[in-house]
């Protein structure tokens, strides 16, 4: 078995009827590849739906259930699972080219890394609504880091890749460990950081981790996605996020109350201009720089509550 392919799921019942109907059409000898999707608990008709699926097909595909909650728990038990020397991971909202595992394979043989983050575009008909601001493109799950393939630096702070659209050797995961499930989602919450801390772990170790852009597939996620509300909630939690990242990074700076006091000054100029903005009725940018303060606030309360800890 050549490459294991996870789809974890969790309540996306009909986006992920869409995204298993990519699989068949996948140009790839299917003696030499696997798919597990994983149930996380879900409370909608998700079984049913993969039961119809894997009824239908003629993949070497399977069904696991995994009964405790959070992103992480669910792709650790798909790794248990898995048979496969490249274990990939994809999003239940994505649409896969016909030859995403033939880029894969190449990726791996061309440049020998133990890991490759692949490009996310989305999809070109997704209806975005008017106040839209592509700089929120990422917060509904574009990663694009251009045409030519990255190496990422031991230190890099900028992300290889997203877990929409990853890719690892099994021998990394099973030497590194697995992913740590006190950071993803669970269930409705949304906090973030496993698939980047993973990363991180194994550059720090000196292990081979690329971006590689022909590693593609597109991203067609809900239109909660695309909600001022989900925007703010996101944000914040990046921020959160942020300075648990920056932690394992001390700066070199002068820091008040465990926050670096360049971040005041940014929060201080988030603030003004989201009040420019607004008063001279520019509402894209304020709403942008309204996402630039909750993400602000989200570092700050996180350096807080650790201090207050201490």
């Amino acid at each position: 078995m050549e490459i294991s392919v996870i789809v974890c799921t969790y309540n996306r019942s009909t986006r992920l009827r869409k995204t298993l109907a990519s699989f068949p059409k996948l140009v790839f000898d299917r003696p030499l590849w696997e798919l597990i999707i994983v149930d996380n608990n879900s409370k909608d008709d998700t079984k049913q739906i993969c039961a119809e699926f894997l009824q239908n097909c003629t993949l070497n595909a399977r069904y696991i259930f995994e009964d405790k909650p959070g992103l992480s728990e669910a792709r650790n038990r798909g790794v248990r699972e898995a048979q496969g020397k490249i274990i990939v991971f994809v999003d239940d909202d994505v649409d896969i080219p016909s030859t995403y595992l033939l880029e894969v394979k190449k990726g791996f043989e061309t440049f020998e890394p133990m890991c490759v983050g692949g490009r996310v575009l989305l999809d070109p008909s997704l209806e975005k609504p008017t106040w839209w601001d592509e700089r929120c493109d990422g917060a509904a799950g574009k990663f694009d880091r251009g045409d030519s393939v990255i190496v990422a630096e031991p230190n890099d702070r900028e992300l290889t890749g997203i877990g929409a659209n990853m890719c690892f050797r099994r021998a990394a995961l099973e030497k590194y460990g697995a992913f740590r499930t006190d950071l993803g989602r669970k269930g409705v919450a949304l906090k973030t950081g496993e698939d980047a801390e993973m990363f991180r772990r194994l550059r720090e170790h000196g292990e081979r981790v690329l971006y590689v852009p022909t590693v593609l597939l597109y991203h067609s996620p809900s239109q909660e996605r695309f909600s001022k509300r989900y925007l703010r909630r996101l944000y914040y939690a990046l921020g959160e996020w942020r300075f648990s990242n920056d932690s394992d990074f001390p700066e070199c700076t002068v820091s008040i109350l465990n926050v670096p006091r360049w971040r005041y000054r940014r929060l201080l100029m988030s603030c003004m201009r989201m009040l420019l903005s607004a008063a001279v009725g520019d509402r894209k940018e304020a709403f942008w720089q309204e996402l630039t303060l909750l993400n602000c606030v989200g570092y700050f309360v996180a350096a807080w509550n650790i201090r207050r800890l201490l």
